[in-house]
């Protein structure tokens, strides 16, 4: 195995004092107007990456009340559900009379500000660049087979472009990247993943030959990523595969050697810092790969272990997965060795949605049924609760504000750790009025 250096999502710095001082000026500017949504939970498990992970300190143990609460009567559609942007949060799902929509609510209020509904199946939101996008799916005949990509603008709602698509199955969000949506497809004589304009809905290009369903690309700046099953393999296999994203050429391909265990993933690839992906299979195989591609060097497995299933979260060097039999393991990002566990109460299944810089946000399952009944927030520290609330649903966290889908929208403030915002207005105040006594002081 190669060596190599371990990167973190955050490098260190040190600040002089008026870089203190520009902090806490930008800080006390970002208090001032909280109304102001600078955050994104633009996809899938948050970015591009799918891994999760949240940029914030956040203190937990203040979080009080849900800040509001938007019933809507909807069942999710799939794993995902929600994305936010621009002070908005895109719903999608179906009510009892099965009739699809995506709504848009105010991020702080929770007021609806537009919705569509009687649309055709629809699939989970994405957000970028002012745009909302959803892939919905009506069972026709015909060389799209009633697949429709669709843009709106996120503040009116108004209809951006709509693009017919090869599209019968269901899939998580599109993961936008730049000024282009990535997203796989299935329908048709092609099935695969694809790549188009997110201002135009122009396709860009496609790399068929992917079967399942219930998955969406990885994406940075050189590859689109994605694990999913072969088409016509007995047993299936599960084939990772790395397209150029500018061309949409494979780059690298690799068919598993075990059995991938179903065609229906709800699941994406997680990239890593340290040149590494993370995926599962359904059939417990937990897999993780060094993907430098260059001359020298190919990729490959770098470690996997069994028993693991669900979709991985990453964050400062570790792997947050769930067992098969339902238990939170932290692992070591590079190496795979375990570091702690934490069961629910209960022994009901447990899954981590989210990691911050100091907190873990985990949906807690019924373990019979596998509805969600808890959310909770643990302390990677400590391996401990610091808060919990009863109810459970898929999840997402912008700009400090959690919000659950289940039925409706629940959202809860959760603010900075009070020390933090305490010790950077302190600074603040030392700094100025240091400043004013220098002003002060006669000369000689």
């Amino acid at each position: 195995m190669i060596q190599r250096a371990r990167l973190k999502h955050r490098p260190a710095t040190r600040l002089s004092s008026r870089g203190v001082l520009s902090l806490g000026l930008a800080a006390l500017a970002c208090i001032a107007s909280s109304d102001t949504l600078n955050a994104e939970w633009s996809t899938y498990q948050a970015n591009a990456a799918h891994t999760g992970y949240v940029s914030t300190s956040l203190d937990f143990s203040q979080a009080a009340a849900p800040r509001w609460s938007t019933p809507l009567d909807l069942y999710p559609t799939i794993p995902g559900g929600l994305a936010v942007g621009a002070n908005t949060v895109l719903v999608t799902g179906y009510d009892a009379l099965t009739t699809y929509g995506l709504y848009a609510l105010n991020a702080y209020s929770g007021a609806i500000v537009w919705d569509h509904t009687n649309l055709d199946r629809i699939n989970p939101p994405a957000y970028a660049n002012g745009k909302a996008y959803v892939v919905t799916v009506r069972q026709d005949t015909g060389p799209h087979l009633g697949g429709h990509l669709r843009a709106y603008d996120i503040q009116t709602g108004a209809a951006i472009f709509d693009t017919p698509i090869s599209q019968s199955l269901r899939f998580l969000s599109p993961t936008p990247f730049g000024d282009d949506l990535y997203l796989g497809q299935a329908g048709g004589a092609a099935p695969g993943v694809y790549s188009y304009d997110g201002a135009t809905g122009q396709l860009n290009w496609s790399a068929t030959g992917l079967f399942d369903n219930g998955w969406t690309p990885a994406v940075d700046s050189q590859y689109v990523y994605s694990y999913t099953a072969l088409n016509n393999q007995s047993p299936i296999r599960g084939l990772f595969l790395m397209v150029d994203r500018a061309t949409g050429q494979p780059s690298y391909a690799a068919l598993d050697s075990f059995d991938y265990g179903s065609f229906v993933t709800n699941q994406a690839v997680v990239l890593g810092p340290n040149h590494d992906a993370f995926m599962t299979d359904l059939n417990g195989h937990l897999i993780a790969r060094d993907v430098l591609l260059d001359a020298t060097h190919t990729p490959h497995i770098e470690w996997s272990k069994s028993g693991y299933g669900g979709q991985p979260v990453l964050a400062d060097g570790v792997l947050y997965v769930t067992t098969t039999d339902g238990v939170v393991h932290a692992l070591d990002e590079l190496t795979g060795d375990f570091l702690w566990s934490w069961q629910a109460p209960g022994g009901h299944f447990a899954f981590v949605k989210i990691a911050t810089d100091n907190a873990l946000v985990v949906t807690v399952k019924d373990k019979f049924s596998l509805n969600p009944i808890a959310t909770y927030a643990l302390d990677p520290a400590t391996h401990a609760p610091i808060w919990s609330y009863p109810l459970g649903g898929e999840l997402a966290l912008s700009d400090g504000i959690l919000y659950v889908l289940n039925g409706g929208v629940t959202a809860f403030t959760v603010p900075e750790p009070r020390s933090l915002a305490l010790a950077m207005l302190g600074g603040v105040v030392t700094l100025l009025a240091c400043r004013r006594r220098r002003a002060r002081r006669p000369l000689l």
